[in-house]
């Protein structure tokens, strides 16, 4: 992988106030990332195909209504394991952590920092640049 490359990140989360947080801040601190942001898990995975090729990382919310992180972050991975996978959530559950451990490259607890999300966002994609 080209490590010039602009990082290319799509985020899903269905608290839509707190990706027009991350987008505020983002803008700010990592101009140069390019960034989508989804609030509905459907097209989420919609956003997810139609950037498949050029994604770096997917940053997921693990309790989302009607698809949940598990299901989306599995079909991610099923279908593009070049591409880094992290959980983010408030709360686990034994089913939620099961499926964490398994299909995402890192898990982390909101709330987070957001300087601590793209050092982690960073690290998972130097990883796989690696692999």
């Amino acid at each position: 992988m080209d490590e010039t490359k602009p990082m290319h990140v799509l985020f899903i989360d269905d608290d839509q106030e707190l990706l027009d947080g991350i987008r505020r801040r983002l803008k700010q601190i990592r101009p140069s990332w390019i960034t989508h942001y989804e609030y509905l898990p459907r097209i989420g995975l919609e956003t997810y195909a139609k950037y498949a090729s050029d994604l770096d990382v997917v940053v997921c919310d693990l309790n989302m209504a009607l698809i949940s992180g598990v299901q989306i972050m599995e079909a991610i991975n099923k279908r593009s394991p070049h591409i880094g996978i992290i959980a983010l959530s408030g709360q686990l559950d034994t089913r939620s952590l099961l499926g964490c451990d398994r299909y995402s490259d890192l898990h982390l607890c909101k709330p987070i920092d957001l300087e601590i999300l793209c050092q982690k966002i960073e690290m998972v994609v130097q990883a796989k640049r690696k692999t």
